[in-house]
């Protein structure tokens, strides 16, 4: 069982370090959500 804030803890462990270059500002931000909401969805049907 996936426990989803272990995972929301992981996909920020993911970008951690993560540098800007120009405008990807908005693609760190958002990474970290993406992940962990797809490793939610993927746990739902295993």
């Amino acid at each position: 069982m996936l426990e989803p804030e272990v995972v929301r803890q992981a996909s920020l462990l993911a970008v951690e370090g993560a540098v800007e270059h120009g405008a990807n500002h908005y693609k760190i931000e958002l990474a970290p959500r993406v992940v962990a909401r797809a490793i939610l969805k993927m746990g739902e049907t295993a």
